[in-house]
């Protein structure tokens, strides 16, 4: 019987998802959003994808990058923005979140958002061989924020509030996601 093993974290981002904060109103009507990717190129970080349109935009898609040569059974993240300025949107079809680490049957791939807050546990059962994350450059999950109706111009106020990752070694580890800034303009 494969044994499947729900992050304690995850679980605690699922069941904690609060409203984004941040971000200002200028009063001036806002007509796309602007992503610029965080200065590092190494370790967790959200980067605009390369296949999307052109920043800025009104529908901005981000890739949740790791770190090189990392291996593991499992991830979370809690993204937060500011509900009056962007709003987390579909991916694919009805989902909030796509992955491509996770191949294994079945895995767990959740997304739920409350308010800002968009939540993602990501993994497959523990007695599975744990992934490799490859060199840093693939991504393991991607997400898409749309303007929201009525937004003013300003910042977004994106930010990665906590995150885990469930390596080859375990136990669960607290990670660092670096995100970039989103701007309403």
């Amino acid at each position: 019987m494969n044994k499947l093993t729900i992050l304690p974290a995850g679980a605690a981002l699922l069941l904690t998802l609060a409203c984004g904060g941040g971000g200002g109103s200028s009063g001036t009507p806002a007509k796309q959003l602007a992503y610029t990717d965080p200065s590092t190129t190494s370790g967790w970080r959200l980067q605009l994808d390369p296949a999307s349109p052109p920043s800025p935009t009104t529908h901005v898609v981000l890739d949740l990058l790791p770190p090189a040569n990392i291996t593991g059974n499992a991830v979370t993240v809690l993204l937060t923005v500011n509900p009056a300025v962007a709003k987390w949107s579909y991916v694919a079809g009805t989902s909030y979140a796509t992955q491509t680490p996770f191949a294994t049957t079945p895995p767990v791939d959740v997304a739920g958002v409350q308010g800002g807050a968009l939540g993602i546990v990501l993994g497959q059962p523990v007695t599975a061989a744990p992934v490799s994350f490859g060199d840093g450059t693939t991504m393991v999950v991607q997400v898409a924020l749309d303007l929201a109706t009525g937004a003013d111009t300003g910042d977004a106020g994106l930010a990665a509030t906590q995150g885990g990752f469930l390596g080859a070694a375990g136990p669960v580890a607290s990670i660092t996601v670096a995100a970039g800034s989103l701007e309403a303009k």
